[in-house]
This record gives structure tokens, C-alpha cells and sequence, in this order.
């Protein structure tokens, strides 16, 4: 099965389907996806092994972040669009959860294990409450970190 995108522009009530299947070269499936609070076209999409981006409301995609890791979790800062938050596990691997952040629009990545330990995460919310962005990651069978 190939992947794609629908996006709706009047509440669900008419979608629009667009083929990323192309830029992620084959079977696929979308793991999370992360909105820019600042600008509604901009849209990060965490798949099987990648990270894709649309600056253009989902018509044209770029691989910014590609290894051998799925993409369980993203978000975006509420405070500066340019940081931009993932969790991963290497894929069919049971390896220590990563945190990746990005400080440039995901156009450079830097990976942190913070004392995780073999975890897979399920998830990752984020909260902005004050000045400083604040994570919560979900795992499978190991708690909320």
C-alpha cells in the first residue's frame, strides 16, 4: 500500500488526497504528524524511517531527516517554530528511545538519550505553559517520562 495525505479545506466535508508516495519511495505509513503553529501550510509528517516537510500546505514534500528509526512522535514549538520536537526507536529493534530536536526547522537534527533506557515510545505531547517548552513522552509499558 502506498502512502498519502488527505486534507480537507471545509471541515471534512470534501478531501483533497495527495501522493507522498513518490518522495518516500514506496510502502509507508505515517507515524505522526506536527503542524507550525505559526504558519498553517507548514506541516511535518514522521513516517517509517523519515521525516518529511510541506511548506506549501501538503503540495510539495522534502525528506529533512532519513535513517533506520521510525517516528513515533512530533511537535512543533508554540514558542519558535523553528524548534522542532521527534521521539524514534530504531526500527524492528527494541533500542533506547531518542528524543531528536531540531533548532532550525528540521533542517538539522541533534539526538538525545535522556536516561530513557529500552523504551519504545508511543507518543509525545508537548505542553508550552511558560517561556520554556515542556515534553512528555509516552512509552510502551514503561510509564510517561
Amino acid at each position: 500500500m502506498t502512502p498519502f495525505l488527505v486534507k480537507s479545506y471545509d471541515g471534512g466535508e470534501n478531501w483533497v488526497q495527495f501522493d507522498i508516495w513518490p518522495i518516500v519511495e514506496g510502502d509507508n505509513a505515517c507515524e505522526s504528524i506536527a503542524f507550525d503553529p505559526f504558519d498553517s501550510q507548514t506541516v511535518y509528517i514522521g513516517m517509517e524511517g523519515k521525516v518529511i516537510k510541506s511548506t506549501n500546505g501538503g503540495y510539495d514534500w522534502e525528506i529533512i531527516l532519513e535513517d533506520d528509526f521510525d517516528i513515533w512522535g512530533m511537535r512543533v514549538s508554540n514558542h519558535n517554530s523553528q524548534i522542532v520536537y521527534a521521539t524514534s526507536h530504531q526500527r524492528n529493534i527494541y533500542e533506547d528511545l531518542l528524543l531528536y530536536i531540531s533548532n532550525d526547522g528540521g533542517q538539522s537534527w541533534d539526538s538525545v538519550n535522556g536516561g530513557f533506557g529500552r523504551r519504545m515510545t508511543l507518543c509525545l505531547e508537548y505542553r508550552a505553559l511558560s517561556e520554556a517548552d515542556e515534553l512528555y513522552l509516552g512509552t510502551f509499558g514503561d510509564g510517561v517520562f
